[in-house]
């Protein structure tokens, strides 16, 4: 699973380096750097025996560098998400994954109101039991996305974040760039 994430990762930014006449970049409104803060809400990617899933929390911040003459921006992120489930004898249990990822994302119609975006980011995820069973696991985490950026400022995310199995989720989240 890592090594096909790791070589889809790569494919994609060499796709999107070798490709920048697809974007057509207007750099003229585009920022050299950009924070985001965003809030959303996430899903449990898998089931567990005896167990629903429900929707649980995520937070992020991201701080993007917009290369100048391609269509990319590269950055960090630091990231709060739980995948939360009810369990049929212990009640909630919520897995939740700190990470700090290396991001970067492939901007389409990069300097319009509208402008597309997909991604990836890697880096490490903290998981921890938060209510159930305490353990705690330092884990590889993989972030695929894809949303929009309207009006130079809200961005709207579909991301998952895939660590340990029982942590791993989807999400989408709402957040406003600076």
């Amino acid at each position: 699973m890592k090594k096909v994430s790791i070589i889809a990762a790569t494919i994609g930014l060499l796709f999107c380096t070798a490709c920048p006449a697809i974007a057509q970049s207007d750099d003229s409104s585009v920022k050299k750097f950009s924070f985001v803060a965003k809030v959303g809400a996430t899903y449990p990617l898998d089931g567990m025996d005896e167990t629903s899933s429900k929707i649980g929390p995520q937070f992020g911040l991201e701080a993007l560098w917009n290369l100048r003459h391609l269509p990319i921006d590269i950055g960090a992120e630091l990231y709060i998400g739980s995948a939360v489930r009810d369990h049929e004898t212990k009640g909630d249990l919520s897995n939740r994954t700190i990470s700090l990822l290396a991001v970067s994302d492939y901007n389409f119609s990069r300097g319009s109101k509208f402008s597309p975006f997909i991604g990836v980011g890697m880096g490490v995820g903290r998981c921890e039991v938060v209510i159930g069973d305490k353990e705690k696991h330092t884990r590889f985490c993989v972030a695929p996305r894809l949303g929009f950026l309207a009006f130079h400022h809200l961005r709207f995310t579909l991301d998952a974040h895939i660590t340990k199995k029982t942590y791993s989720h989807v999400g989408a989240s709402v957040g406003y760039s600076f």
